[in-house]
């Protein structure tokens, strides 16, 4: 009985050791984007990649609006910038492209019509346009 005791509390510690090990790991797949025109912007992005563990710098945009751009202002304001970002961190280096607070939702007169922006990111080396 004693031993499965001591086997239960080694099993609990060591369930709880390595949550807390999984919830500190560093996350350095993820960019996080913020809307350089806007202090809130930048202070929910710090504060998401603090929370999160993710060690790679910020990306800033300058976008003219923060819900739909013109194709344009999209290639301009978004796109190029945020290829600029993964370049200097390396194309295959990141997995996942967050927006932060503020930050446009929607281009409006793509290829695709009006389509999220996520849509244009997934494809943001032009691959598939």
């Amino acid at each position: 009985m004693r031993f499965l005791k001591t086997s239960s509390v080694c099993g609990i510690t060591l369930w709880f050791a390595a949550s807390l090990q999984l919830a500190a790991s560093s996350h350095p797949e993820v960019l996080v984007v913020y809307n350089g025109n806007s202090t809130d912007s930048y202070n929910v992005a710090a504060h998401y990649i603090q929370q999160r563990n993710i060690p790679t710098p910020l990306c800033v945009i300058t976008p003219p609006t923060t819900d739909f751009l013109s194709l344009s202002d999209y290639t301009t304001s978004v796109k190029t910038p945020i290829q600029n970002c993964l370049n200097t961190i390396g194309k295959t280096n990141i997995l996942y492209i967050v927006m932060s607070y503020m930050t446009p939702f929607a281009v409006g007169d793509g290829p695709w019509g009006k389509a999220a922006i996520d849509s244009y990111l997934g494809d943001i080396w032009d691959k598939y346009t």
